[in-house]
């Protein structure tokens, strides 16, 4: 969750991959069609991207043991409160807030499914 709000901090919306994908080609053409920018990936499946002719920016998820010392250390030295995200980009209601996928059993091809709130 806390990657997910990263990215919309930045204005870009989320695409959320569940663990049904087992191969990194899936993934990357999915984000090729949506126009995807960069993808987060959990550290113990980056070996997957490996090798994988399509580059694309990759950045490593936080562990949950990286985020609470990241928060002890923020209380710590009393900036915490630098580290909530405000609205930094205008959102409107037609705005996609996340995109989910399909598992591709109507056509052997993940699709695309865009969520508003």
């Amino acid at each position: 969750m806390i990657n997910a709000i990263a990215v919309s901090s930045l204005g870009l919306t989320p695409q959320l991959f569940s663990g049904y994908f087992e191969r990194a080609s899936v993934i990357l053409e999915l984000l090729a069609v949506s126009g995807g920018k960069a993808l987060v990936v959990d550290i113990d499946l980056q070996d997957h991207l490996q090798g994988h002719p399509m580059r694309i920016p990759t950045l490593t998820a936080l562990e949950d043991r990286e985020l609470e010392t990241l928060e002890s250390s923020a209380n710590a030295q009393g900036y915490a409160e630098e580290l909530r995200f405000g609205a930094v980009v205008p959102v409107r209601l037609e705005d996609d807030a996340f995109l989910f996928h399909s598992s591709g059993t109507t056509g052997s091809h993940p699709k695309i499914i865009p969520y508003r709130f």
